[in-house]
């Protein structure tokens, strides 16, 4: 399929984007609270935020309000044209992405832009110096280290990933990174899930 974004079209925060879609499909945020297991008042402060819920809650979120992840990741609506079962992003394409700033210690920016019922996210993620939030989700998570080191802490133990090193991982094990460095680290993370996004 190939999106072009035509000059009404808009890009909404990934908040915004929760509670129009949300909306939309007419649902309450006590439906949806009882969709996803989250809280109506946690629900409303995602919605509300200026920075954007760590990825397993937009990605049960998401699954709650029956749409990919990639709807509420990007939020442009185009028009479509379909010309196969591919989605290539450009270099250009993916610079002029939009980037993410998580409440959770890191930045990401989508890599697929319109690939509909895919089983696998891959994502630009920038670490800050500090520690993520800690993650447990329903998936499978690959990382390759682009620039920069960090650590990986899974199931108490801790390993140093450097410059082209990598990893994979049960993700419901509890995981975080850690990046000891005043310089971002840049990694590429793919995300497994048994149910498509």
């Amino acid at each position: 399929m190939v999106f072009r974004k035509r000059k009404h079209d808009r890009v909404e925060s990934v908040n915004a984007r929760i509670r129009s879609v949300r909306t939309d499909r007419k649902i309450t945020l006590q439906k949806l609270s009882e969709m996803t297991g989250f809280s109506k008042g946690y629900l409303s402060r995602i919605e509300r935020a200026d920075a954007a819920p760590r990825l397993p809650t937009i990605q049960k979120i998401a699954l709650a309000l029956g749409v990919g992840m990639e709807s509420i990741l990007e939020g442009i609506q185009g028009e479509r044209e379909n010309t196969g079962a591919i989605d290539c992003v450009t270099h250009s394409g993916a610079l002029a992405a939009r980037e993410v700033s998580s409440e959770s210690g890191y930045s990401f920016r989508s890599l697929v832009h319109h690939f509909r019922g895919k089983y696998m996210l891959p994502l630009f993620l920038k670490i800050r110096q500090g520690r993520t939030a800690t993650f447990s989700h329903d998936s499978e998570e690959f990382l390759f280290v682009l620039r920069g080191c960090v650590k990986l802490s899974l199931k108490g133990e801790v390993r140093e990933l450097e410059e082209g090193d990598s990893a994979y991982f049960d993700s419901r094990s509890i995981h975080r990174l850690e990046n000891d460095n005043a310089a971002d680290a840049e990694i590429l993370n793919v995300i497994f899930d048994y149910k498509r996004f």
